[in-house]
């Protein structure tokens, strides 16, 4: 770090290279510094419910080492079985479970980095409770790398849920979903997961997975309820849709679960031609006309 600033070389830090937004791409002469191989997990502390690892480990293999102790990282990116926390922290990733838990600066501490000029700072705390000082740490999470290099995290873990249930609402209209958001926003559930799914994407889903959503309405909510109280939690819900237009899925329906797991893999986005490519790359009016179809846009493809 210290010789590419003193002879102006950028600098790009990369992890398992998952990100679709452009923030690795290399547009001009660079040093491509690659944290994968620093992919330790450094220490499990259970009882005070925090992980402290290098930037390289892989999201799952944290879940899968603290899962044995009772609990979870919650930030669950669709990447999250080959994407690095290094790179969930330079982009603040979120995931299907930060209705709950919030997305990934809420399960950051503390971290270590390594500064432009090579200097190495320590940020936030060791423990849940850090009130003093100002919020570097967040700062520093979703800053992309262009605030300097993270080299090491502490984590906050969360309980592993002892009950999970998840159900699927099929609507007539987009307004309809959208109101049952609210709907059960007043019935004072928090689902650990509330997806609204449009037509289009529900469109993508049977395309890809030869499903028939799409033909039962016009938008879907994907509700996932856990800890203790899911099942008074999921009993709360069907009451409160008990006279609404609505498609539920019955209790217990592995197939709600199938289309969590969908969703989280599919970013709504049909397979294009490369001339369908081509010309959203060089028409612009092409590409604000796909985008109002629910597809691309200009924008994302530049990017």
């Amino acid at each position: 770090m210290r010789l590419c600033s003193r002879h102006g070389v950028p600098i790009i830090s990369r992890g398992a290279g998952t990100g679709v937004s452009g923030g690795v791409h290399v547009m001009c002469p660079s040093l491509v510094l690659n944290l994968s191989r620093m992919n330790r997990i450094l220490e499990i502390r259970p009882q005070d419910e925090v992980a402290v690892v290098e930037p390289g480990v892989i999201n799952n293999e944290l879940n899968d080492a603290v899962a044995e102790h009772g609990l979870m990282y919650a930030p669950d990116p669709a990447s999250y079985r080959m994407s690095t926390l290094g790179g969930n922290i330079a982009t603040n990733a979120g995931g299907l479970r930060c209705a709950k838990y919030g997305v990934t600066r809420e399960s950051v501490l503390a971290l270590d980095v390594v500064l432009a000029d090579g200097q190495l700072i320590t940020i936030g705390a060791n423990t849940f409770k850090g009130v003093a000082g100002y919020d570097l740490r967040s700062l520093f999470v979703g800053s992309e790398g262009t605030l300097g290099i993270v080299v090491r995290a502490v984590l906050r873990l969360r309980y592993l849920p002892v009950d999970q249930r998840d159900m699927s609402l099929v609507f007539e209209t987009l307004e309809d979903a959208v109101e049952g958001v609210q709907m059960i926003a007043r019935a004072r559930v928090q689902p650990a997961i509330l997806e609204l799914i449009d037509r289009p994407t529900m469109s993508v889903l049977d395309q890809t997975y030869g499903t028939d959503i799409a033909e039962h309405g016009e938008a879907m909510l994907l509700v996932r309820l856990d800890g203790y109280g899911a099942r008074i939690e999921e009993d709360v819900v069907r009451t409160a849709f008990a006279e609404a237009k609505v498609i539920i899925s019955a209790p217990g329906d592995e197939f709600a679960s199938r289309l969590i797991e969908m969703r989280r893999t599919s970013r709504g986005i049909p397979r294009m031609t490369p001339t369908a490519w081509a010309k959203t790359w060089l028409y612009p009016r092409a590409a604000w006309s796909i985008r109002a179809q629910g597809t691309w846009s200009c924008r994302q493809i530049r990017r």
